[in-house]
């Protein structure tokens, strides 16, 4: 026994030598490990190093490109769900493996491959805010930082649009503590020479004599263990104390994440997308102009605004009207997704309103802005359903036809309400019921209808759900949009008298259009209680007329 045991510390000494000697060497007395300067071969004016190059998390990593000329450089490390979209459809080269070569001078070569496409970026690249880490240079630049465990790419653009002609990229990988971790192996190694040494069995002629046994007498000590038993235990004792002493000198690197994944927008800048959008909202109300929201806003939610400056404009003499906004933020929330577009949650208090929004905003690519495309005020009353989130804090989407959990898809659901919506006489089933919206559209159907020498007749259709979200009951919280026609038949369209303030008053009082129909958009946000939990309610809503229909 005591034989096997000498042979397994001297096989364990030559291993940890040979990896303590090989990690000293390679990472050097700055625990740096450096890959050189590698060429890439390529004569586009862009090159990704994609995910696979940088197999590693938690390393800190300073990259280097170069090329052969005073010319400007961008380096940069993002998200590779962010370089992919950024780059997509643009002309680059392409790295997509390091591979070993039998030469001592440059042992490692980088295999890439041309990409076709556009010779321009959809933006600067300088002027985009989701880089890991990026500079610039001349000539030359480098770059210092640590590695996410999200999948990342490098990404190398030559500033003056030219191609990157003559271009080495390089890696040297700081370790912290590898150095010593590699001293000490080599010193655990003459260890567990000397301690398997001491445990080899000595020779001793003849056999050994049996062991006496002497009575111990009351009160005084037992008998000191021997020798031979404390040599066999050092060994393992000191293995133990060293390894755990190495293992802790040197942070080892963490895995990246299995497939490219993104999440949406973080608090920060979340909070700076609904601050950004607040001051355009502002500028516009001031001077009752939508134009600045073009910029934050997309349709359907661009639509309903410009609907509503529309009838305040036909309504108000004065160009200019009084700001009363006062938003607070309450939260974002974002999904974590594989691809753009992305989108996050935002719940904006607004105080003069007495309301709460709940909006979506999405960036349609990785270089384009983030832009308002659903919203749904909600009496701040109100408890919002708290949505579910994963262990990264991510929120769950829910697709159009999911109906994991739920009484039906939320897809389904839209289209059942716009059909008990249209049907006056309806009173809802198992999917939606008649509510507090329900019942509000229907007054109006009813109010306007009772104006002398006037017929309404209202149709409803719902658009395809983009935004659902799983709530931690089990349930689910959907934006819904819907297309409302309000198709009149008036008698005498000069003779009506149409509610001040009111859209029909802005677009039909010196209409002489008998058959007139005013289009609306209405944005509504419903909870879907969890399977066998009871029917999907509204529980709030935006929209407004977008304008007279054309026919």
């Amino acid at each position: 026994m005591r034989r096997f045991l000498s042979l397994l510390l001297w096989l364990a000494a030559v291993v940890c030598l040979l990896v303590g000697t090989a990690t000293a060497a390679l990472f050097g007395p700055d625990d740096r490990a450096q890959t050189g300067l590698l060429p890439v071969s390529g004569d586009a004016g862009v090159a990704v190093v994609e995910p696979r190059v940088l197999p590693v998390a938690g390393l800190d990593v300073q990259v280097t490109a170069q090329t052969g000329a005073e010319r400007p450089l961008f380096l940069g490390l993002g998200n590779a769900v962010d370089v992919d979209s950024y780059a997509d459809g643009v002309a680059q080269t392409r790295v997509k493996q390091v591979q070993l070569r039998r030469s001592l001078k440059q042992p490692l070569r980088l295999v890439a491959a041309p990409v076709t496409g556009s010779d321009t970026l959809p933006g600067p690249p300088d002027e985009i805010d989701w880089w890991f880490a990026a500079q610039q240079g001349d000539g030359a630049v480098q770059m210092q930082v640590e590695l996410p465990t999200t999948q990342a790419q490098v990404v190398v653009v030559a500033l003056d649009g030219e191609p990157l002609g003559g271009l080495e990229v390089g890696a040297s990988y700081h370790q912290q503590g590898a150095f010593g971790t590699g001293l000490g192996l080599a010193g655990l190694a003459l260890g567990l020479v000397l301690f398997g040494w001491l445990a080899w069995p000595p020779s001793r002629p003849g056999a050994e004599p049996a062991a006496r046994s002497e009575p111990i007498v009351e009160g005084s000590s037992p008998a000191a263990e021997p020798l031979d038993q404390r040599q066999r235990r050092v060994p393992l004792v000191a293995l133990a104390l060293v390894c755990g002493l190495t293992t802790a000198a040197c942070e080892l690197p963490q895995r990246v994440d299995s497939q490219p994944t993104k999440l949406a927008a973080s608090q920060d800048e979340g909070a700076e997308v609904v601050e950004r959008w607040a001051a355009q909202r502002a500028e516009a109300l001031r001077t009752l102009d939508p134009q600045p929201l073009s910029a934050v806003e997309q349709a359907p939610t661009l639509q309903i605004d410009e609907g509503a400056f529309e009838v305040a404009r036909r309504l108000l003499d004065d160009e200019t009207a009084e700001i009363n906004q006062d938003l607070r933020l309450r939260s974002v929330q974002s999904p974590r997704l594989p691809r753009y577009p992305v989108w996050f949650v935002a719940v904006v208090e607004d105080v003069a309103g007495s309301v709460a929004k709940v909006q979506v905003h999405r960036r349609g690519t990785a270089a384009g802005d983030w832009m308002l495309v659903a919203q749904a005020d909600v009496l701040s009353s109100t408890e919002l359903p708290s949505m579910a989130v994963d262990s990264t804090g991510a929120i769950t989407p829910v697709g159009p036809a999911e109906a994991t959990g739920l009484q039906a898809p939320p897809q389904d659901v839209a289209d059942a309400y716009a059909d008990l919506l249209a049907d006056a006489a309806a009173d809802g089933g198992e999917l939606v019921t008649v509510d507090s919206f329900v019942q509000q559209m229907r007054t109006v159907e009813t109010s306007q209808s009772s104006v002398e020498g006037v017929a309404l007749q209202q149709s409803w259709s719902a658009h395809k759900v983009r935004w659902a979200m799983r709530t931690d009951d089990g349930g689910a919280l959907m934006f819904a949009t819907f297309d409302r026609s309000d198709a009149y038949r008036l008698k005498s369209p000069k003779s009506i008298r149409w509610a001040a303030q009111s859209e029909q008053r802005a677009f039909l009082d010196d209409s002489t259009d008998k058959r007139p129909t005013l289009d609306y958009l209405h944005q509504v946000l419903f909870y879907l209680p969890p399977a066998g939990a009871g029917a999907a309610r509204a529980i709030g809503q935006y929209g407004g007329v977008v304008g007279l229909a054309d026919r």
